[in-house]
């Protein structure tokens, strides 16, 4: 995986969205796009999933201009007035490479037109790929046809649609090769010279003739607003041209933030979040927003141990990192109800992801605290192999040559420190491999692990942090799981697909006295706003614990009644301050005896 770098930003004020994020941030559709079927049976689906926020215009170029400078605006104009209609958003991309009009290979007043080129998968099992027909993206003729159909894209657009419509559409996805990979081909030219990588010379001028194009197009000073437009492939460290050129260039900027929504231990996937979060979540310099897919990795052996958890704690993840826009396909919307078929889900497991997209919705769009309504904190603790501070290598197995992601047995000490609180590592193999085969149905993960490579290292949060995390409580992991790992892989699904969603990570208190110490975004709230607090809880054993507001305010003291279920119990504070400083906390959570108390979440919801 690549790590994106950080941003060369200026210090100008920041640049907002030019959109109401709580409106237009959350889950949206990506259905496959299909010209006819897929517009007809629109409404229905929006009115049947009112969480959906928005769904994408993908068209082919092919069908959008079967014959050159002949459009069929028919398309994107069905679906902004169903947008409208239902009261939805949209983002628009322009699909290429392989979905160009057969014209553009036809000669032109006695000139040659776009080579074809012929491709060899890479891949087994992706020979279909070479039946596609590709584009030799370098040639004048291909750009000349490209940058001339965006610019009447951009017309019609501004031009034709009512302000109303215009307003729907939140961004542009700006696509220069196969699909949204920006890659070339999704294979090797077999001609040498026809063959392009992402590094070759000639793709990187195309890419940036593009890019010029549609930020010409699609913002000020040609038109009277600056539609946003989203890009991928665009990191400092491989593509520094285009990451310099975008962000100098483009007002309202994003990028694809793919890895987010499809896991949460997956390797790297910190790193990732560290250099992402400072630009989606309140930024200090330039805010970018993100979208991202959810691809099919849910489907795959891992994810299946247990969907709701995986796809809760996936979605958490991306929440933390920042991600605007998750999109969801359809066989995740609108799953078959035959028990028979392939992409069928049982309905108490449709009832459940519903929960965890509207928990999504509900904060992707408070990107700044002042205007937020919400805010939580979702207790976690991840052991990254990678922090030489928290595990010394010296104790952890090995000298300096053995600090690497290969090294499975420095996974399984590091969790043998925290057995007690029941930190283990179900496949430390799997640990060792990119998060791409990670996620693979074929060679992938085969269990939960609790320490990984450069894994998300805190709490997954919005605008509420914890002071001092590993004082004075603890961290838990698999609450009140089995205590071992089943002997047999073939037990993995059985054993776990049954435990609560809320019971992969939490953090506890151990003795009378100890507490969980919580700060505020100061710029979340304002003083004398009355506010509701929603604090989630393992109900196990019979004794007590409070919550404190302003270091010496008590909200409520609660006794546990030894169900051995997560309970949420809600409160309503009129009176907070929330203006403390150094290490005295906003809240705090107290245990009131020397029985284990154990927190998975606290969210606070502002009532104005």
């Amino acid at each position: 995986m690549i790590v994106q770098d950080e941003l060369n930003t200026t210090s100008n004020p920041i640049i907002r969205p030019n959109y109401d994020t709580m409106k237009v941030h959350g889950v949206w559709d990506r259905s496959s796009y299909d010209k006819d079927k897929f517009l007809d049976n629109l409404s229905d689906n929006l009115t049947d999933k009112p969480f959906i926020r928005g769904f994408r215009i993908s068209p082919r170029w092919a069908e959008l201009e079967p014959n050159r400078g002949e459009y069929d605006w028919s398309i994107i104009n069905k679906a902004m007035r169903k947008a409208s209609k239902n009261n939805k958003y949209v983002y628009f991309q322009l699909l290429v490479g392989p979905d160009s009009p057969d014209w553009i290979y036809k000669d032109d007043q006695g000139m040659p037109g776009v080579p074809l080129v012929e491709i060899k998968a890479k891949k087994e099992g992706k020979e279909d790929k070479e039946k596609l027909k590709w584009p030799y993206y370098p040639n004048y003729k291909y750009q000349q046809y490209l940058t001339t159909t965006i610019a009447a894209i951009a017309d019609h657009m501004f031009e034709k649609w009512s302000d109303e419509m215009l307003e729907r559409l939140v961004f542009i996805q700006v696509a220069t090769g196969s699909t949204g990979d920006e890659a070339p081909y999704k294979g090797q030219a077999i001609k040498e010279r026809y063959k392009l990588d992402d590094q070759d010379p000639r793709w990187n001028c195309y890419r940036r003739m593009i890019f010029e194009t549609y930020a010409r197009e699609f913002q000020k000073p040609k038109r009277n607003k600056s539609i946003p437009l989203l890009f991928n492939k665009i990191d400092e460290q491989d593509y520094p041209y285009e990451h310099n050129w975008v962000n100098d260039n483009v007002e309202y900027l994003g990028r694809k933030g793919s890895v987010l929504p499809r896991g949460y231990h997956l390797t790297e996937m910190g790193e990732f979040i560290k250099k992402f979060r400072p630009y989606t979540v309140d930024p200090q310099d330039r805010f970018i927003f993100t979208r991202a897919e959810m691809d099919q990795t849910w489907k795959h052996d891992y994810f299946k141990l247990n969907r709701s958890m995986n796809m809760y704690w996936a979605m958490l993840n991306a929440l933390h990192g920042g991600l605007c826009v998750w999109d969801l396909s359809k066989d995740l919307l609108y799953p078959s109800n035959d028990p028979e078929h392939k992409d069928y889900l049982e309905p108490a497991l449709i009832e459940d992801f519903q929960e965890t997209f509207e928990f999504f919705n509900k904060y992707a769009g408070g990107i700044f605290p002042e205007s937020a309504k919400g805010a939580f904190i979702a207790f976690h603790k991840g052991l990254d192999s990678a922090d030489t501070e928290a595990y010394p290598v010296e104790e952890f197995y090995g000298e300096n040559d053995d600090l690497n992601k290969k090294n499975t047995k420095r996974y399984e000490e590091i969790c043998q420190k925290y057995e007690e609180f029941n930190a283990r590592m179900d496949d430390a193999p799997g640990a060792t491999l990119g998060q791409v085969q990670q996620r693979k149905e074929t060679g992938g993960l085969k269990g939960f692990n609790d320490s990984g490579w450069q894994i998300p290292r805190g709490n997954y949060e919005r605008f509420i942090t914890q002071i001092n995390p590993d004082e004075n409580n603890v961290a838990w992991w698999r609450v009140d799981w089995p205590e071992k790992k089943p002997e047999s892989e073939d037990n993995l699904e059985s054993e776990y697909k049954l435990l609560n969603k809320y019971s992969r990570f939490a953090r506890g208190l151990r003795s009378k006295g100890d507490h969980i110490d919580l700060r505020i975004n100061k710029k979340f709230y304002e003083e004398t706003t009355p506010i509701k607090v929603k604090l989630i809880y393992f109900d196990k054993g019979e004794g007590s614990f409070a919550m404190k507001y302003d270091s010496d305010k008590e909200v409520y003291t609660l006794k546990k009644g030894n169900s051995g279920e997560w309970l949420t119990k809600e409160f309503i504070i009129s009176d907070a301050a929330f203006n403390n400083h150094g290490d005295i906390p906003d809240i705090s959570l107290v245990n009131m005896d020397d029985e284990d108390s154990i927190f998975h979440m606290v969210e606070i919801e502002k009532m104005n």
